[in-house]
């Protein structure tokens, strides 16, 4: 981690905490530009979700986060996978504003994450406000270095870096896909279904926001595919009948369906995202 980074001289915290101030008032990049999104960390249409809003500042990104009651891992400190999420996907979306501002685009790229990792340097307060910072430290074509900064009484409390990268193409250029539009999958599907689902799985296993997770159960969970002409949807998550809806379980997953074109070769990398998410 860049030193110079995690203290923050005094005149760049001026600027960067003058710049967050002044854009508070407006819409945070994840509603200017992904309104619909349903990320748990970072879709802003997730009501059960994180929510962030993250602001511009020179070369990174700013947000400020309350944590709830239920994020805690002890009484009165946040949880590790919370610190984690918030970290990653405030360094997300700092790589596709970052990709988007170098190619003078009017929308981000879709980037996913493709390793990061999160040094917690002392417990996370609850009842106090978490600012997070966000740096760019370098970018080759579709990859973004970012460090990132999560500070808490004026302390630092966590520190993080990550790699992260811009798929080919947009999902809006994937055909629209229907929740009915079920068929059964190919001896090949299954295989490249299989492939996928192992290489996610692997990820997750070595994310610590996933520590405490029933990980492996994941592998159990039945694989299909809708048809290629379906509209609206990229993936479903099928849930058995008589599901507690408070009280999700892996095992209470019937089946998951994605689009047949999210195994080719040149959306694998987010036919990955969206079976992860």
């Amino acid at each position: 981690m860049n030193t110079a980074f995690v203290s923050l001289d005094k005149s760049k915290e001026k600027k960067c905490f003058g710049a967050h101030r002044q854009f508070m008032s407006q819409p945070g990049v994840q509603q200017q530009y992904a309104p619909s999104s349903i990320c748990f960390g970072c879709g802003p249409a997730n009501e059960k979700g994180l929510r962030i809003d993250s602001h511009r500042i020179e070369n990174g990104l700013r947000m400020e986060y309350t944590p709830e009651p239920h994020h805690q891992a002890f009484p009165g400190m946040v949880n590790g996978g919370i610190i984690g999420t918030l970290l990653d996907c405030h360094g997300n979306w700092t790589a596709a504003v970052a990709l988007m501002d170098r190619d003078g685009a009017d929308e981000p790229p879709c980037t996913v994450t493709a390793s990061y990792s999160v040094q917690l340097r002392r417990p996370t307060p609850k009842d106090t406000p978490s600012h997070i910072t966000s740096q760019v430290i370098s970018i080759e074509g579709s990859k973004v270095q970012v460090e990132l900064l999560l500070e808490a009484d004026g302390k630092v409390c966590a520190t993080g870096k990550g790699l992260f990268v811009a798929v080919k193409g947009r999902p809006s250029r994937l055909p629209p896909m229907e929740l009915s539009s079920l068929v059964r999958p190919s001896i090949e599907a299954k295989a490249n279904l299989k492939e996928l689902r192992d290489a996610v799985v692997d990820i997750m296993l070595d994310m610590p926001v996933w520590a405490d997770a029933p990980i492996e159960e994941l592998r159990d969970i039945p694989l299909g595919v809708l048809r290629k002409n379906a509209t609206q949807r990229h993936g479903v998550t099928r849930w058995k009948r008589g599901v507690d809806l408070n009280q999700m379980r892996v095992s209470d997953v019937d089946v998951i369906d994605l689009h047949p074109r999210l195994l080719d070769e040149e959306w694998r990398p987010y036919g990955a995202f969206v079976l992860h998410h």
